[in-house]
């Protein structure tokens, strides 16, 4: 249940910075400690994303350290984002159903 709110919220926040008109790449952030999500689309902006990121934002991109799998969102849109899953709290098969039933398409690590 606490995974799936915290999906919604990130949901949330990749579709807050629609029309941002950011100029490509605008960072990476982790809200919670097993999770991390690469902002792809143009329309971040990387101020938006970093006020708004829980817990630590970077401009480079997720790290493959500990890493399960990545999923992508909203794939060649404007608010394209790629979320990487971290052990322990994470397991692969885990994390790819998470992101198939969230309409992703599984990256792998």
């Amino acid at each position: 249940m606490t995974r799936t709110l915290l999906f919604l919220m990130l949901i949330a926040l990749t579709t807050l910075c629609s029309g941002c008109g950011g100029d490509g790449y605008a960072g990476s952030c982790f809200n919670t400690a097993d999770r991390c999500v690469d902002f792809t689309g143009s329309a971040y902006d990387s101020s938006d994303v970093r006020d708004s990121c829980i817990l630590e934002y970077s401009d480079d991109h997720c790290p493959s350290a500990d890493r399960v799998g990545r999923c992508r969102y909203q794939a060649g849109s404007q608010v394209e984002n790629i979320h990487s899953f971290y052990s322990p709290g994470w397991e692969a098969a885990e994390a790819q159903n998470e992101c198939e039933l969230g309409e992703g398409e599984w990256l792998g690590t």
